[in-house]
């Protein structure tokens, strides 16, 4: 069996920081929730590239120095809202100027000077190289021991079939940044199919794992969680349980129920 990859067995949505509870303080910062999912035992945060967050987390890592951030990459809603309005050549000319004169050097030739060019190409494996490189940017400081494919990216390129894509972005995330790879999918078990069959070392895999089985498939007699099972007991891969709950803040019945199952190393929660 393979060796499991640590991570915090509480880790905090980032959208949940940004799209709060109802009953979350009114006129609460990020800040302000983070720390408090921080006080209640969140260990992580698994997040999209976010202003609002990317301040917090600055604010909190001298205070919490073991918290560990996982970021998904990339940011597909925002990119298609920026794409929408400037164009693919647009929205890549707007992600350079953000990153500023630093970044960009440390991004290289490549990155600063071919990746609006490059996002015109409509080449799927070469655009996600491009957004990894300026979004992962944001996140070297906080040294993130993996990086999570977004799910809606990780389940169109799932259904193209690239391997290609999945398998750049494992070696990206390697050997660029010394993080492991993962992705976040609603086909848990296709992904880990597909996956085994590529020769693709992506191991962790972020998927809907709850009692009510939702979002799980339902193939036949075999439930959601009996059809994870024999992935798992492969020893090949390692899932983190997300949508534990449809309730928001995450109830700590469903958390123990994710934990205590023996199929998830840790779950995605809600503040």
């Amino acid at each position: 069996m393979n060796r499991m990859i640590p991570l915090p067995k509480k880790i905090l949505s980032g959208t949940s920081l940004t799209h709060p509870a109802p009953n979350n303080t009114a006129g609460d910062s990020v800040s302000a929730r983070l720390e408090r999912a921080i006080e209640r035992g969140a260990g992580g945060l698994m997040t999209l590239n976010n202003a609002e967050i990317q301040q917090a987390l600055r604010e909190m890592k001298e205070k919490h120095p073991e918290f560990t951030v996982l970021p998904v990459i990339p940011n597909v809603p925002e990119f298609v809202r920026e794409a929408t309005e400037y164009g693919m050549a647009g929205a890549g000319i707007r992600r350079l100027l953000r990153v500023g004169f630093m970044g960009a050097v440390r991004l290289g030739i490549f990155g600063v000077f071919k990746a609006p060019a490059v996002l015109l190409q409509r080449d799927f494996p070469t655009i996600l190289s491009v957004l990894f490189e300026l979004e992962m940017n944001e996140f070297r400081k906080f040294n993130p021991p993996a990086v999570f494919l977004q799910n809606q990216m990780a389940d169109l390129l799932l259904a193209l079939n690239n391997r290609r894509a999945f398998a750049m972005f494992a070696e990206q995330a390697r050997d660029r940044y010394g993080a492991e790879p993962g992705v976040l999918t609603v086909n848990f078990v296709r992904m880990a199919e597909k996956l085994k069959e590529w020769d693709v070392k992506i191991r962790l895999i972020c998927a809907p794992f709850n009692r009510d089985q939702f979002l799980m498939p339902d193939i036949g007699d075999v439930t959601g969680d009996e059809s994870y099972a024999p992935i798992l007991e492969s020893g090949k891969f390692q899932l983190i349980a997300d949508r534990i709950s449809i309730h928001s803040p995450t109830p700590d019945d469903a958390l123990e129920w994710a934990l205590n199952s023996g199929a998830a190393s840790s779950a995605i929660v809600s503040c």
